[in-house]
């Protein structure tokens, strides 16, 4: 869809521009009828897996919100466009265009971990893993706190908690869903089966690439960074920096363990 000058609309909200897009949606930035700028994800595609997985995402990010550090859900509906997700729009960009300056010091890269090592404490406690954490889906409000955006993977992995029952098993036995330099081995080999564990994992590997400047699984390939994945092939960070202390180091190189 191409947004103009003319108003469009996705139900109340004035659209103002495209923020981004996938293979099976558009996020857009838009005004609320309160006058406050918000993100709205909207599914264009919406197959009977879409939609399966875009409800089973707004239950989720109904119970996950900014007090246990997640970018809140505000509103949900359908439009004309397709099913729609309405979240606060955060001017502080994402730790992705914080990387692209450069590593994070020393002191920063801890505290955005322990931030971050917070929220994903706490997903568990509700019977959720999120298994997409990766820096374009740490995003940072106007004040700079961190949030964890994006439960579009986020799933159930036990049956005894609420809103688990709703959830439809949608990842194949076997299938590979997430992005290769975060994910823990048994991702790659089944994503459906994963759980916690592959978030501590993929904090680990954001937290390299806070003090190293580059994720610990390199490749000119994909199938090369899946093979440093699956090996535990990567530069022990004192190799490239210095200064960061041998703790930190070790609590990074726990959390990237193969087992």
């Amino acid at each position: 869809m191409t947004y103009r000058s003319a108003v469009i609309r996705v139900g109340d909200y004035e659209v103002l521009g495209s923020i981004g897009r996938g293979g099976s949606g558009v996020v857009l930035r838009a005004r609320s009828p309160a006058g406050l700028e918000v993100a709205i994800k909207v599914l264009h595609r919406v197959t009977p897996e879409a939609r399966a997985r875009f409800e089973r995402e707004q239950r989720l990010l109904g119970s996950l919100g900014e007090a246990q550090g997640f970018v809140p859900l505000l509103d949900a509906g359908e439009s004309r466009e397709g099913p729609y997700l309405v979240m606060p729009f955060l001017t502080g960009g994402t730790l992705r265009d914080r990387l692209a300056r450069g590593p994070l010091g020393v002191d920063e890269a801890r505290a955005l971990g322990t931030t971050l090592a917070r929220a994903i404490g706490e997903a568990p406690r509700l019977g959720i893993v999120h298994r997409d954490l990766k820096p374009e889906n740490v995003l940072f409000t106007a004040d700079g706190r961190p949030l964890v955006a994006d439960a579009g993977l986020a799933k159930h992995f036990r049956d005894d908690t609420p809103g688990a029952s709703k959830s439809v098993a949608l990842s194949r036995a076997g299938e590979f869903r997430g992005t290769a330099s975060y994910m823990a081995p048994e991702q790659m080999s089944d994503a459906r089966t994963v759980g916690p564990a592959a978030d501590v994992h993929a904090l680990g590997a954001i937290l390299y690439e806070c003090l190293a400047g580059r994720p610990p699984y390199l490749g000119e390939t994909l199938l090369e960074v899946i093979s440093s994945s699956n090996e535990g092939r990567h530069a022990l960070l004192r190799t490239l920096r210095r200064e960061v202390p041998a703790w930190l180091e070790a609590v990074v190189e726990r959390a990237l363990a193969r087992d």
